[in-house]
């Protein structure tokens, strides 16, 4: 927990994954060993044309309850710090401290479903059905969205599209999975889009489905006749 101004901050699982202003405050949480990240995001609002100074956000403290929930106490010049519906002030009042509650699962994660994979059970294409029992629950409509897979209480290392169709039952998604992806039990959580982003965005399945991010990884999977490796 603390304040930063750089744009290039890891983040994992984040309910916020960019600086939107001066500064923003931070939290992280690390695994027992403190070997790597559990969770880490970005806390802040941004800065008003109208008001220069406007953008600064601070945490200062940080304590956990029982269950593990973290509340983090902190200070914020952001008109628009994210309140909840329930917030007792839910509006800036020139420079105003802030207490925000993260469960215990971490901003951005949702509750994980369980799921045997076994690649020759899939589709041709590589797709499986399983079904989500996390909110929120995918609405029959054809939309994509990107979950985080992984072994069973271990890191969250594969990012994976899913999507729910017209008529398919509550909760269930086809998954499209990495192709060397090896016979096992795995979790799935889905993943807070960032900021601007068009996820979820309606496809026609008739048609080719064209995705474009970034990476720093040496070893993204690519096919056979990549125009760069």
């Amino acid at each position: 927990m603390g304040i930063t101004n750089s744009g290039l901050f890891p983040i994992l699982h984040a309910f916020q994954h960019v600086d939107r202003g001066l500064a923003d405050a931070f939290v992280v949480k690390l695994n027992p060993d403190a070997t790597r990240l559990v969770y880490s995001s970005y806390l802040g609002g941004s800065r008003s044309g109208s008001s220069p100074s406007t953008g600064s956000d601070r945490g200062t403290d940080i304590v956990l309850d029982e269950a593990g929930n973290a509340y983090v106490a902190g200070y914020t010049l952001s008109f628009d710090l994210p309140t909840t519906p329930d917030a007792f002030q839910p509006n800036l009042g020139g420079g105003d401290a802030f207490l925000a509650k993260i469960s215990v699962g971490g901003p951005g994660v949702t509750p994980a479903i369980r799921l045997t994979v076994n690649p020759a059970d899939a589709a041709p294409g590589g797709t499986i059905v399983a079904t989500w029992a996390g909110n929120p629950t995918p609405t029959a409509s054809d939309y994509l969205r990107l979950f985080a897979l992984g072994s069973a209480g271990e890191e969250f290392d594969d990012v994976v599209i899913g999507w729910s169709t017209p008529g398919a039952a509550a909760g269930q998604l086809s998954l499209l999975l990495p192709a060397d992806l090896p016979v096992g039990s795995y979790e799935l959580r889905l993943l807070s889009p960032p900021p601007g982003s068009s996820l979820p965005v309606p496809i026609a399945r008739s048609e080719p489905i064209w995705i474009t991010a970034s990476t720093t990884s040496t070893t993204t999977t690519t096919t056979t006749q990549p125009t760069s490796t």
